[in-house]
């Protein structure tokens, strides 16, 4: 089995069993087609702009099967371009997403002072290729609902439905940080927030609906 998330084949990507998630043997773990589409996000022109907000919906478990990405740019500043992308396999929209893109400057500006620890390690999204720093963070922020669980997961289900992440600033070295938090009521709904870093400071944060219940 290849040692990666994905094999690029034309414009399409095989899934391997390393995208396989917690909750459906037949399904993928969210992280893996997330950090995808920040892959086609940040081929777009100007390449020089950043993702600065990244949200995917997931419309339906995303198989373990050839899925195929669109990303295009629907509005496009000087500064500043909102961007949309789908995820079919098979003909069939499984997820969509979005990302504000903003040029980034050459003028220094105050950063907020460093704290804290890392903690997660890479994994190479497609095969043959090294992984970018968004993809990077984007294959991890989708794991705070499972490092702040409340719940049994033996016993329990806290499936996210979507996840929006926030970026001020892109991760330096390999390493990223999820410091997690869930909060959850009795009417079967619940909210994961994180905090993201890279090895030597804050670098942005993340948020995922939850879907709480019995297996």
């Amino acid at each position: 089995m290849p040692d990666a998330f994905y094999v690029a084949d034309g414009d399409s990507f095989v899934s391997t069993e390393w995208t396989r998630g917690p909750w459906d043997a037949r399904a993928q773990h969210a992280g893996p087609p997330a950090a995808l589409v920040g892959r086609a996000f940040e081929r777009l022109e100007p390449r020089e702009f950043q993702v600065v907000r990244f949200t995917t919906e997931i419309l339906k478990p995303i198989p373990i099967a050839r899925l195929h990405i669109d990303a295009q740019p629907v509005r496009t500043g000087r500064r500043v371009q909102y961007a949309t992308a789908t995820v079919t396999s098979d003909g069939v929209e499984i997820a969509r997403a979005s990302a504000w893109r903003i040029r980034t400057s050459d003028e220094p500006t105050p950063a907020t002072p460093v704290e804290a620890p890392p903690f997660a390690g890479p994994m190479p999204l497609v095969e043959g290729e090294p992984i970018s720093p968004l993809s990077r963070v984007l294959s991890a922020a989708d794991s705070g609902n499972g490092i702040s669980a409340e719940l049994d997961f033996r016993t329990d289900l806290f499936i996210n439905t979507d996840l929006t992440v926030h970026l001020f600033r892109m991760p330096e070295g390999e390493w990223v940080c999820i410091d997690a938090q869930t909060r959850q009521d009795a009417n079967g709904i619940g909210v994961a927030q994180s905090v993201i870093w890279d090895e030597h400071r804050r670098i942005g944060a993340g948020a995922q609906a939850l879907l709480i219940g019995s297996r």
